[in-house]
Parts: structure tokens; C-alpha cells; sequence
């Protein structure tokens, strides 16, 4: 009886780890976009081109980590909105059109903003997330360039 307790506890501890480490990867398992603006900055992006990855974003996530981002890609130029829903941190949000120029800017965007939503002033392509300073630290604007790898 003792052995099929401590057989079935070890199946059981099995179990969680492998679904742990499914969860974990599923929300790793974005593809990276290599991002280079300001003083020559370059950013390791993940990239959130489906409906569910750009509603997800960074929701939930304790941190960026340095040198980190979220690259979002709309199916169409437009004024994209974004969200601080289940953030955990401040960050730093450029909106990008097709020709890979910064047409809005909003810094520290704050988990307490929420559930106000942030829209370009102009059309944009792509959204990019970074740790909130880095474009103050870069001196980024309106109408700079980023370049992708």
C-alpha cells in the first residue's frame, strides 16, 4: 500500500512538472524580431502577430527583462489601441507605420492606467513594448527610424 502511494505521489509531481513546463513554453514560444533604434539600441522583441498574442501582450508577467520587448503586427495600418490589462510593470509603447517610422510615443504607461486603452495619433503598422526609461534614455521621437534583423 505504501509503495502505491509513494509511486502515485511521484506520477503526480511528474505530471504537474511537465504541465508547468508546457505553460511556460507556450507563453515563450513566440518567434523574435530584433529591433535596433536610439543609440543604437537593439531590442530582442517576441512577436505578437495573432489576435490572441497581441490581447495577451505582457499580461501577467512579473518583468521584460533587459534589453527585452513585445513586437506587435497588425494585419493592417490602422489606429491600434493597447491596454495595461494584468500588467505588472511600467513600460515605454512606440507605435510604428509600414515604413518602420515612430509616429506616436507613450511613456510610462502604468499597470494602474488600466483600463484606459492608448491609441496612436497617427496610423501604425506595428507596436513596440519596452521597459519604461528607454525612450527618454535614447532620446526616441516622432519620426526617427528603427531598423529590423
Amino acid at each position: 500500500m505504501k509503495l502505491k502511494t509513494i509511486l502515485g505521489s511521484f506520477l503526480l509531481t511528474i505530471v504537474s512538472v511537465i504541465v508547468v513546463l508546457f505553460w511556460v513554453d507556450s507563453r515563450s514560444g513566440y518567434n523574435q524580431q530584433v529591433v535596433k533604434f536610439g543609440d543604437n539600441r537593439q531590442i530582442i522583441a517576441e512577436v505578437a502577430d495573432t489576435p490572441e498574442q497581441r490581447s495577451l501582450g505582457l499580461s501577467g508577467r512579473r518583468d521584460l527583462g533587459t534589453e527585452r520587448g513585445m513586437w506587435f503586427v497588425f494585419d493592417r495600418q490602422d489606429k491600434h489601441g493597447i491596454w495595461m490589462k494584468d500588467m505588472q510593470f511600467a513600460i515605454d509603447i512606440l507605435w510604428i507605420n509600414e515604413d518602420l517610422e515612430v509616429v506616436h510615443i507613450k511613456e510610462n504607461a502604468t499597470p494602474q492606467s488600466y483600463p484606459k486603452t492608448f491609441v496612436s495619433a497617427a496610423p501604425a503598422k506595428y507596436v513596440l513594448e519596452v521597459n519604461a526609461g528607454i525612450i527618454k534614455e535614447d532620446g526616441v521621437s516622432v519620426g526617427d527610424k528603427l531598423s529590423l534583423e
